[in-house]
């Protein structure tokens, strides 16, 4: 807390401070007596020194600001409701860009991650027995299912005109399963487990 609002906390007790109209604000001089300043609220303003001088926040004006959040019941008590302020910078929005971008989000997500997947090596298959789900595959799936929170399938019933994706099925890989993270396959109606 710095100098200048503890002194208007102080300040703030005097029962001469007074609201001329709307948003002014008497608050009389510490040092002269008779001296009364004008505090403008809603301009950030004040007629004393300090604040022509330095145009920061003087102790005039965070008296007027404690002195509103004092209320005083019937039988003369106050009751002193202090907040804090927090102002946050705000910044300008280009909303045409950022719904464009919103809205290619996932295409544009599947693109690179398909562009990293394919550099993924999966070794060779030495054995019998089908044929297992390559690695880039199997780590493009899974990273598309935590990314969109959803399974692969209701992916691609989400696509334009619910047209397949190129980047969920691969022609080469020769899989009939849409969710190349899953350990099923999805040749015709039951699943069936992929060992």
């Amino acid at each position: 807390m710095d100098h200048r609002e503890e002194k208007g906390r102080l300040l703030a007790r005097d029962k001469r401070i007074h609201n001329i109209n709307g948003p002014t604000w008497a608050v009389p001089s510490q040092s002269a007596g008779t001296v009364a300043y004008l505090v403008n609220v809603s301009a950030g303003a004040c007629t004393c020194p300090d604040f022509e001088l330095r145009h920061i926040k003087c102790k005039h004006q965070w008296a007027v600001e404690f002195t509103r959040t004092v209320e005083t019941a019937p039988d003369g008590s106050k009751t002193v409701t202090e907040s804090i302020k927090v102002t946050r910078k705000t910044y300008t929005q280009d909303w045409p860009a950022y719904n464009a971008a919103q809205c290619a989000e996932k295409e544009t997500v599947q693109a690179l991650l398909r562009g990293l997947c394919d550099a993924i090596a999966t070794p060779p298959h030495p054995g019998r027995g089908p044929k297992p789900i390559p690695h880039s595959d199997a780590i493009f799936g899974m990273t598309m299912k935590v990314y969109t929170t959803v399974s692969a399938r209701r992916v691609r019933s989400r696509s334009p005109a619910s047209k397949p994706s190129l980047l969920w099925t691969r022609p080469d890989s020769g899989l009939p399963s849409i969710d190349a993270g899953s350990t099923t396959s999805t040749v015709g109606r039951c699943p069936r487990r992929l060992g």
